[in-house]
């Protein structure tokens, strides 16, 4: 085999870092806040665009606030920065946290930074995260969760244009010896379907149940549910998940002969137990059984509908 360089790949994991898609005082797709925390449509507040988050906007209780949104971080992340811009409305004192949590925000995995003063222009916060860091939050869904307390006035803090690129590869790649025509086993090709539970009319998003496919093949590559279909906006998790459609399919083409392990993600299932169904077609292609890989611990295996 020969190494070869790795070229690295650093989407940005926050999804509307602009708040653009605020749809009320405490309502947007993909940020939450809570308590003492709400978005404002106020282009001379705003950085960019018309919208911003705001924490400390009102003098009394509760005197805590909360802004966040969850993102999956790639297992085998190998570095990340995350930048944001912040100012104040000049009404009082502050404490402000910038956490990475849990996804269900109960334990701090990464403590970034506490805000306390802040000037009426827009000033940015940076952080390269450490080795150590990334370790802590590699291969889960956190929440990047900012949290304000000792709220002096009204209107304390100003958040806009965050962002969290997480970066892979970077590295290198042992390239193995090309395997003869003869040793592949032809197109390989997998689908996952279901039938979802019914959406309300009204919802941004038809999808309700969210289930993932993902295939790992004989040398550690994994593949994706209908990857390449999206390349921005809602309907891409992560940079990698479906988050819209109830049929995925993956198709490698000249698959090497192997043990390729399927994986049904149950990512949100609000409305359960939801029923799948899982075709696999290729040549000489023979279900097997074996031991789950370690970082998956919820397993089912299924029998495989298989073409002759």
């Amino acid at each position: 085999p020969t190494s070869t360089p790795t070229p690295s790949s650093c989407p940005d994991e926050i999804e509307d870092g602009g708040f653009e898609q605020a749809t009320g005082d405490t309502t947007h797709p993909n940020w939450h806040v809570a308590d003492n925390a709400r978005f404002t449509v106020n282009q001379s507040i705003a950085r960019t665009g018309q919208n911003a988050a705001i924490l400390g906007y009102t003098s009394g209780p509760p005197s805590t606030g909360d802004l966040w949104q969850t993102v999956n971080i790639p297992s085998d992340a190998s570095s990340a920065t995350l930048s944001f811009w912040y100012q104040t409305m000049g009404d009082g004192s502050f404490t402000v946290d910038v956490d990475i949590t849990d996804s269900g925000g109960n334990n701090v995995l990464v403590h970034l930074t506490t805000l306390t003063t802040a000037t009426f222009d827009w000033q940015q916060y940076d952080h390269a995260f450490t080795a150590a860091e990334l370790a802590a939050i590699a291969g889960q869904d956190v929440r990047l969760r900012f949290h304000i307390s000792g709220v002096g006035g009204p209107e304390d803090v100003v958040l806009d244009d965050v962002s969290w690129q997480v970066c892979t590869g970077g590295g290198t790649t042992d390239t193995p010896t090309p395997t003869p025509p003869s040793q592949t086993g032809g197109t390989f090709r997998i689908t996952l379907a279901w039938t979802d539970y019914p959406g309300e009319p009204t919802a941004a998003k038809a999808l309700v149940n969210d289930l993932d496919l993902e295939v790992i093949g004989p040398d550690g590559t994994h593949y994706y549910g209908n990857q390449g279909l999206y390349t921005a906006g809602q309907c891409l998790r992560g940079g990698k998940w479906d988050a819209c459609n109830n049929v995925e399919g993956i198709i490698i083409a000249e698959a090497v002969y192997g043990t390729y392990t399927v994986i049904v993600h149950g990512y949100n299932v609000p409305h359960g137990p939801q029923p799948f169904a899982v075709v696999a077609a290729g040549d000489n292609l023979q279900e097997g059984s074996g031991t789950p890989p370690p970082d998956y611990d919820h397993f089912v295996y299924l029998p495989l509908v298989l073409k002759q």
